[in-house]
C-alpha cells in the first residue's frame, strides 16, 4: 500500500474520531452526568421534605421551626434545579409559602400552617413516586423507627400526623361546625360538636388534636376538672406525642390559675373608686366584662390577635438586650439581600457577643448556610462539623448531619462541574451548546453560584432566542434574581415573559412569581391582589387554591385587615370547595378572621379607645353577621360612647343570637348605664343562672339591688361575690356599704377592714370606715382613717370637712 494512502487513511480516521467520536463521547459524558444529577435530586428532595415535614411537626413555635427556613431555602434550589424538567407549580408554590411563613411569621398558629403545605407536597411527591417506589420507602420507615425502639434512641416527641387529611363530608362539616360554635362563643355547642365527632370517628388520625380543642374549650367555660381529665388521658395515652407536651403545660396553666387569682389583679384595677360619691356608685363597669371576656381567652390567643390586628408578636428572648436582636437582625437582612461577606462578620459578631443565647446553634447553622452560599464549600464543612461537635445532643443535630451530606454532595457536583466546563468548550453547534449552558446553569444554581447561573442562561438566550429552551431559561433568570433579593429586575424579566407568551403555560408560572416578588420586596399590597388574580385567572391549575389561600393570608398576617382576607377565603371556598385546602381554611383559618375583630375590640374597649374598639366590632360583623359577642360589644361600646338607644339595640340582637353569661350581662350593662335597674337586674340574674361563678354580674346584681334599696338582695349578691373572689376588695367594701345601711355597723366595719387588708391603697374604704367611726363616736380612730386618706388624696374636699368635724367634736 502506497504510503501517500496510508496517510490519507490515518488522517481520515482521526478526521472522523475528531468530527464524530468526541462530541459524542462529551455529549455522553455530559448525559451521565446530568442523569445521575437528576436521580440523585429527586431520590433526596422527597427525603428532604419529609425530615422538614416531621421538624415543622415537632415545633411548638415558630422559633422552633426556624431550622426548617434553612432547609427549605435548598429544597426550593433543588426543585427549581432539575435539568431538561419544568418546576412543579403547585410544589414551588407551596414551598415558596412556606418559608414566607418562617422567615415572617411570629406566632405558633403559624406552624401548624407550614405544616400543612410541607404535608401537601409529600402526598404529591409520594403519588408520583408510583406504588412500588413507596412500598420501599415505608420498608425503610419501618426499618428505622424499628431500630430506633430496639436502640432506646426515641425522637424527643413522637412524629405528628397530618394535621389535616381531608376525609369524608361529614367529617368536615362537624369540624366546620364545631369551629363555628367556638368562634361564635357558644362553647357548650362546641363541645357537645367536637365529641360527637370523636365518638363517631374514634380513629380520626388528627383524634388527638380535637381533644386538646375539648380540654381548650373547658377551660374556657370554667370547667378546670374536665379540662384536666382530657389533659390526663392524653398524656396517659400518648405519653411521647406533641399533643402530650401540650397537655403538660395546660396543666400546669390549671394549677397557676387556682393558685394565683389573677381575677383578682385585672378586676381591681379596673373598678372605679371615687370618694365624696354615694359608696354605691363605685362600680365593675362593662371595662370590667371586657376583661372578664378577655380572661377567657389563653395568651398564645391574645398574642396572635395582636399579631394579626397590628403585627405586634413578642418573638425577641429575653436573655439578650435589644442590641443583640439588631445584630442578629442586621446579618438575617445581609443573609437574605446575597450579601454574604456582610452577613459572615454579623453573625460572627452576634456569636462573638451572645454565646449564651437560647437559638445560638441555629445562629451557627445560618452562618454555615453562609459560608456555603458564598461558595466557601470547604470552610462551610468544616464549620458544620465543629457545630456538631460542640453540640452533639442539640435538636438541631440531624439538620446539621443533612446540611453536612449536602455540603459534601455540592463539593462533589463542583468538582465535576468544571470538567463539563472543558468539555462543554468543545460543542460547536448552537443547539447542543444551549442545552448544555442551560444544564449548566441548573448545576450553578444547585451549586449556589448564581452569578454564573444568570451568566449561563443569558448565553441560552442569545444561542436559540424564541425557542421553549430560551423561556425555561428567561423564568429561571428571573428567579435567580428573584432569589438574590433583587426583586425589580426579576418583575421585568417574568413581566417580558408573560408579555412574550401571554398563552403559554410558562406565563402562568411567571405571574405566580411576579406575585411572589412584589412579596419579597415587602410590597404586600401588589403580593395579595396578584396573588388572587393568578388564582382566578388560573383556577384550573393544582396550585390555584393555594395561591388563593396565599392572597388571604397575606391579608391577614401582612397588611393586618382580617375583613379582606375573609372575603379571600370565601371566595377560596367557592372556586375550590372540593379541595383540601378549602377544608383547611374552613377549620382553621376562617375563625382566626372571624374572631380577630372581635376579640380586638375587646381589647381596645379594655383600654379605653372606644371609637376605635366600634369600629372594630363593626367590622367583625360584616365579616360573620351571626357573632353573638360582636354585637354585645358593640352595644357596649355605644353605651359608652353615650348613645343608649343603639347600645340597648346592638345588645338585644346579641342575646337573639346566642343566650351566655356574657351576653346577657352585656345586655343588662346597656340597661343600667341607660338607668333601667329593673331590666338591668332581670339581665344579671339571667346571667348568673347561665353561670353561678360568673363574678361580673353577681357584682353588678348587688350594686344594682343597692341603688334602688333592696339591701338585703345586694347583701346575698356581694356576699355571692366574694365567695367567687374573696381576695377582690372593692367587694368587700361594697358588702360593708350594704350593711351598713341595714344598720348592721358591725358587719359593715369587719367588710370595710377586710378591704383595707386584702387592697391597703383602697381609700374609699378607708374614707366609709372613718364615717362609720365618726358616726359610732371613735373619734381617734375616724381621725386616723381621715389622715390616711388625705395622704393618698390631698385635694378631697368632703375628707377634709369630716376630719374637721371629727377634731371638733374631740375637743369638746
Amino acid at each position: 500500500m502506497p504510503s501517500g494512502t496510508r496517510e490519507r487513511r490515518k488522517k481520515g480516521f482521526g478526521s472522523v474520531l475528531k468530527r464524530y467520536f468526541i462530541p459524542i463521547a462529551v455529549a455522553c459524558s455530559a448525559v451521565i452526568f446530568f442523569l445521575s444529577y437528576n436521580t440523585y435530586l429527586v431520590d433526596h428532595s422527597l427525603s428532604d421534605l419529609k425530615f422538614a415535614l416531621d421538624q415543622t411537626a415537632r415545633a411548638q413555635t415558630l422559633g422552633d421551626a426556624g431550622k426548617v427556613g434553612v432547609l427549605l431555602d435548598d429544597m426550593l434550589i433543588t426543585e427549581m434545579a432539575t435539568p431538561g424538567t419544568n418546576p412543579n407549580a403547585l410544589n414551588v408554590a407551596s414551598l415558596e409559602f412556606a418559608k414566607n411563613i418562617v422567615n415572617k411569621g411570629a406566632i405558633k398558629e403559624q406552624v401548624r400552617d407550614a405544616e400543612f403545605l410541607l404535608g401537601k407536597i409529600v402526598r404529591k411527591k409520594e403519588k408520583a413516586r408510583g406504588s412500588w417506589l413507596l412500598a420501599f420507602d415505608r420498608m425503610n420507615d419501618d426499618l428505622q423507627r424499628a431500630i430506633r425502639f430496639i436502640t432506646k434512641e426515641l425522637p424527643r416527641g413522637a412524629a405528628r400526623p397530618e394535621l389535616f387529611k381531608a376525609g369524608r363530608e361529614e367529617d368536615t362539616s362537624l369540624l366546620a361546625a364545631a369551629g363555628g360554635y367556638e368562634a361564635n362563643w357558644q362553647l357548650k355547642d362546641a363541645l357537645r360538636t367536637y365529641e360527637e365527632f370523636i365518638e363517631k370517628y374514634p380513629e380520626y388520625r388528627d383524634v388527638r388534636g380535637v381533644r386538646l380543642k375539648i380540654a381548650g374549650l373547658s377551660m374556657k367555660a370554667g370547667d378546670l376538672r374536665q379540662a384536666r381529665s382530657v389533659y390526663e388521658r392524653l398524656i396517659r395515652e400518648s405519653p411521647e406525642s406533641d399533643e402530650a407536651k401540650i397537655a403538660e403545660r395546660a396543666l400546669e396553666k390549671i394549677e397557676q390559675r387556682s393558685r394565683k387569682r389573677p381575677e383578682k389583679e385585672k378586676l381591681e384595677t379596673l373598678v372605679s373608686t371615687f370618694v365624696g360619691k354615694e359608696p354605691m356608685q363605685s362600680r365593675a363597669r362593662e371595662l370590667g366584662m371586657a376583661d372578664a371576656y378577655l380572661d377567657t381567652l389563653d395568651d398564645d390567643t391574645k398574642n396572635m390577635v395582636m399579631q394579626v390586628m397590628r403585627g405586634e408578636g413578642d418573638i425577641r428572648s429575653s436573655l439578650i438586650p435589644r442590641a443583640g436582636i439588631e445584630i442578629l437582625n442586621k446579618a438575617k437582612a445581609y443573609d437574605d439581600g446575597w450579601m454574604l461577606q456582610e452577613a459572615q462578620e454579623w453573625y460572627e459578631k452576634f456569636i462573638s457577643a451572645y454565646p449564651l443565647y437560647e437559638k445560638i446553634v441555629l445562629v451557627k447553622v445560618r452562618l454555615g448556610g453562609a459560608y456555603l452560599r458564598a461558595r466557601q464549600y470547604q470552610k462551610a464543612l468544616s464549620y458544620y462539623r465543629s457545630i456538631l461537635a460542640e453540640y452533639p445532643h442539640a435538636d438541631e443535630s440531624a439538620l446539621i448531619q443533612k446540611l453536612i451530606d449536602k455540603t459534601k454532595e455540592i463539593i462533589s457536583v463542583s468538582q465535576k462541574r468544571v470538567t463539563l466546563i472543558e468539555e462543554i468548550k468543545q460543542i460547536q453547534s448552537a443547539p447542543e451548546l444551549a442545552q448544555a449552558y442551560y444544564d449548566l446553569g441548573v448545576v450553578d444554581v444547585y451549586c449556589f453560584d448564581l452569578d454564573g447561573a444568570r451568566s449561563a442562561f443569558e448565553k441560552v438566550i442569545g444561542f436559540l432566542p424564541g425557542t421553549e429552551l430560551a423561556k425555561r431559561a428567561a423564568f429561571n433568570l428571573g428567579w435567580v434574581y428573584k432569589y438574590q433579593l433583587k426583586c425589580d429586575k426579576a418583575v421585568d424579566v417574568f413581566l417580558k415573559i408573560v408579555e412574550g407568551y401571554p398563552q403559554d403555560p410558562i406565563a402562568a408560572a411567571c405571574r405566580y412569581q411576579i406575585a411572589d416578588s412584589y412579596y419579597k420586596a415587602n410590597k404586600f399590597e401588589a403580593a395579595a391582589k396578584n396573588y388572587e388574580a393568578f388564582a382566578e385567572q388560573y383556577h384550573e391549575l393544582d396550585a390555584a387554591p393555594v395561591v388563593m389561600l396565599q392572597a388571604g393570608y397575606t391579608y391577614l398576617y401582612d397588611l393586618h385587615d382580617p375583613l379582606r382576607a375573609s372575603e379571600v377565603f370565601k371566595k377560596l371556598s367557592t372556586l375550590f370547595s372540593e379541595t383540601d385546602v378549602a377544608n383547611y381554611v374552613s377549620v382553621n383559618l376562617t375563625p382566626v378572621t372571624e374572631r380577630s375583630y372581635r376579640d380586638y375590640g375587646f381589647i381596645l374597649l379594655r383600654d379605653g379607645r372606644i371609637e376605635e374598639a366600634k369600629e372594630a366590632f363593626k367590622k367583625a360583623l360584616v365579616i360573620n353577621n351571626q357573632d353573638a359577642w360582636a354585637y354585645s360589644g358593640l352595644g357596649s361600646a355605644n353605651i359608652l360612647l353615650v348613645m343608649m338607644e343603639e347600645g340597648v339595640a346592638s345588645a338585644v340582637e346579641g342575646v337573639k343570637k346566642t343566650t351566655d353569661e356574657y351576653t346577657y350581662a352585656a345586655l343588662a350593662f346597656s340597661y343600667d348605664e341607660s338607668g333601667e335597674y329593673l331590666k338591668a337586674i332581670e339581665q344579671y340574674k339571667l346571667s348568673t343562672v347561665r353561670n353561678p361563678r360568673y363574678f361580673v354580674s353577681h357584682y353588678n346584681l348587688g350594686r344594682d339591688y343597692a341603688i334602688i334599696g333592696w339591701y338585703d338582695y345586694a347583701i346575698q349578691e356581694f356576699k355571692e361575690a366574694v365567695k367567687i373572689l374573696p381576695d377582690f376588695a372593692q367587694a368587700h367594701n361594697n358588702l360593708g356599704c350594704a350593711y351598713w345601711n341595714r344598720g348592721n355597723i358591725v358587719d359593715a366595719e369587719f367588710e370595710f377592714k377586710t378591704a383595707i387588708a386584702r387592697k391597703r391603697d383602697l381609700v374609699e374604704a378607708r374614707y366609709n370606715l372613718g364615717v362609720l367611726y365618726e358616726a359610732s363616736g371613735k373619734y381617734s380612730k375616724a381621725v386616723d382613717c381621715f389622715t390616711q386618706v388625705l395622704k393618698v388624696l390631698p385635694d378631697s374636699e368632703m375628707t377634709k370637712k369630716h376630719l374637721e368635724r371629727v377634731q371638733e367634736k374631740m375637743k369638746e
